[in-house]
């Protein structure tokens, strides 16, 4: 696949470059690895050759790719992307753009010529035509019980992968793939320091939105909800109660002869109400307790910042 219109491409990106990163150039150096050949770690995994120093002086522009999937739901394939370029993005004097980002800046025409590109020689291809220096891109996958993560760093003034993170983990949740993104970064950019104050490593509520709390908020609310009318409820009730007794003695010191057959049965009448109120008050209030209860359960299981419904 050829892509046409470099200039416009290296405009496009250099525009998505600035707004992602605008501190570019203003760090303070951090030097280069200063040997010109790749160096073997004991992982395995390639080192960083050394940058022209122009290049470190001023800093890498870098294109993170859309991470290839294997047996990997999209949404964590997803999610694992955001985060690597967002991890990316933490290093000084390097500027990242998803191609997402590139991509909504194109036409539709020319976001067709990136159609079924799939392999290093076409996204080089695509890459430089962008006018960035490097390319990340990678893959997740699954095999057995193992989750694989495969990371490259492809320098595109010379067309090759100088750096690699290769790792194999423990098949979990998504989340695995997710605390290998931090180390991953250092690997492959061991000689671009972090910007002051940002740590490296996925935040946990980045993982959230891969596993959130099975509860949405509504349910707790509901819950809650019922719990504070039942509650309002037995208030209502202890007070019709209060109001029944008072009547009921009331007519018992209204100085009325006792042995009066209508006074006896008003007597039992508001008697038997006071007392069918008070059973109610207990029956409200104890349902107000059982749903405040389930509703503190509710609470540690709640997704109260919507992860799941942003999923759906």
């Amino acid at each position: 696949m050829r892509v046409d219109s470099s200039a416009h491409y290296c405009c496009l990106v250099a525009a998505a470059l600035a707004m992602s990163s605008p501190g570019l150039g203003q760090e303070t150096s951090a030097g280069a690895a200063a040997d010109d050949g790749a160096v073997v770690l004991p992982s395995g995994s390639l080192a960083p050759t050394a940058r022209p120093k122009e290049e470190a002086a001023r800093g890498v522009r870098v294109a993170v790719y859309e991470l290839k999937l294997q047996e990997v739901p999209e949404r964590i394939g997803q999610v694992a992307t955001n985060s690597l370029l967002a991890e990316t993005r933490k290093l000084q004097r390097v500027s990242a753009v998803s191609m997402d980002e590139v991509k909504d800046m194109l036409t539709h025409a020319e976001n067709q010529q990136l159609l079924g590109c799939d392999d290093e020689s076409c996204m080089a291809e695509i890459a430089g035509a962008l006018g960035v220096d490097e390319l990340i891109t990678g893959s997740l996958g699954r095999v057995g019980g193992s989750s694989v993560v495969n990371i490259r760093r492809i320098d595109m003034n010379t067309a090759r992968v100088i750096a690699t993170f290769d790792q194999r983990l423990e098949q979990s949740d998504g989340e695995e793939f997710l605390v290998a993104i931090g180390p991953a970064i250092e690997q492959l950019f061991p000689e671009y320091p972090l910007r002051d104050g940002l740590e490296r490593g996925v935040p946990d509520s980045v993982a959230m939105r891969l596993n959130p709390p099975p509860l949405p908020a509504w349910v707790f609310w509901t819950t809650s909800g019922s719990a504070a009318g039942l509650a309002l409820l037995s208030v209502g009730a202890t007070v019709a109660s209060g109001l029944a007794y008072a009547a009921h003695n009331d007519l018992a010191a209204s100085g009325v002869p006792p042995g009066e057959p209508i006074q006896a049965a008003e007597l039992d009448d508001l008697r038997g109400a006071a007392q069918g109120w008070d059973v109610a008050r207990w029956t409200l209030l104890g349902g107000a307790g059982v749903l405040a209860i389930v509703a503190g359960f509710e609470a540690i299981f709640t997704d109260w910042h919507g992860y799941g419904e942003s999923e759906r």
